[in-house]
């Protein structure tokens, strides 16, 4: 925290690859919580929650390059979640998730092998 108790963004260092990693972000965080609140799944609401506590860590300057890693490790899961708890019984907006899902793993992916000196600690 910075004077008056306010959080410091740090966005300076964020490039337009980062800008699109939050906004797959953010996309996946609200189908997750519009999904869990239309259904009544209350993991749903809390996996959606899940996506937008990183942005923020993320637009807080946390150490980025383990939180990638974290992000990479929690997308996955929460495929593979979706894999066993559908099994086979796929709907539109699983499948569209899915897709900005991967999408957001492979750039959490790029930037965490990248020479991405951007943020504190990285």
């Amino acid at each position: 925290m910075v004077g008056g108790g306010h959080p410091h963004l740090s966005t300076e260092s964020v490039t337009s690859v980062h800008w699109v990693a939050v906004a797959l972000a953010v996309l996946a965080g609200v189908i997750h919580v519009y999904v869990g609140a239309v259904r009544g799944r209350p993991s749903l609401l809390l996996a959606g929650l899940g996506f937008f506590g990183g942005i923020g860590l993320f637009l807080n300057g946390y150490r980025r390059r383990p939180l990638y890693v974290v992000g990479i490790v929690y997308v996955l899961i929460r495929i593979v979640i979706w894999t066993i708890v559908n099994a086979g019984e796929y709907t539109t907006i699983g499948i569209v998730d899915k897709g900005v899902q991967l999408m957001l793993v492979g750039l959490l992916a790029y930037l965490s092998v990248t020479n991405d000196r951007s943020g504190p600690e990285t």
